[in-house]
């Protein structure tokens, strides 16, 4: 295995991979660091469809975004990348990998602040309904491998039960770590 100064985070919508994503990218240094987003990617590839995401999410599970997999699969030989994405792990084979978790009541919170006009128990049962629909996606295109065994990650963090520096704090200190074993 090529060994690659990359970073990937995996985590559901309102797990806060964004957050922590933005936070990593200005820690490390705007510069060699690229961050890759893998659910901006999707919604460029959703509106020059003329869709939604949540519209384009349905679309592609009988029709696979193979130019998206393509552009994420590219970065994925680049050094100095950030991905951010439900399916970056799969993608950037090399990187150190980070599982963010944290509860589906805290997701729920989260995303009502995005969306204040939904109620908390919709917000929980849409989180839950777009799960189900994301893994059977998947599972279906990518197969049973794709999804996350806590085993396939160089270090899981709870979001809920740290602030967003802290948790940057710990990823940066453990790729180090990572990082040197690769080397040695």
């Amino acid at each position: 295995m090529q060994l690659k100064n990359q970073i990937s985070i995996t985590a559901d919508s309102g797990v806060g991979s964004t957050t922590t994503s933005k936070v990593l990218h200005n820690y490390l240094g705007l510069s060699p660091w690229r961050w890759v987003n893998a659910g901006a990617i999707m919604r460029v590839f959703a509106s020059e469809a003329g869709m939604n995401i949540e519209e384009f999410a349905k679309y592609s599970a009988s029709n696979p975004e193979e130019k998206c997999d393509g552009m994420i699969t590219y970065f994925g030989e680049q050094d100095y990348v950030i991905f951010e994405g439900r399916l970056v792990h799969h993608f950037a084979p090399h990187a150190f990998h980070v599982l963010l978790v944290c509860s589906p009541l805290l997701r729920a919170s989260r995303r009502t602040k995005d969306f204040p006009e939904v109620p908390a128990n919709e917000m929980l049962n849409m989180i839950a309904e777009r799960d189900r629909l994301n893994t059977e996606r998947y599972v279906k295109i990518y197969g049973e491998e794709v999804l996350w065994p806590k085993e396939k990650f160089d270090l899981v963090l709870d979001t809920g039960e740290f602030p967003p520096e802290k948790i940057c704090k710990k990823i940066i200190d453990n790729h180090k770590d990572w990082l040197g074993k690769k080397i040695n």
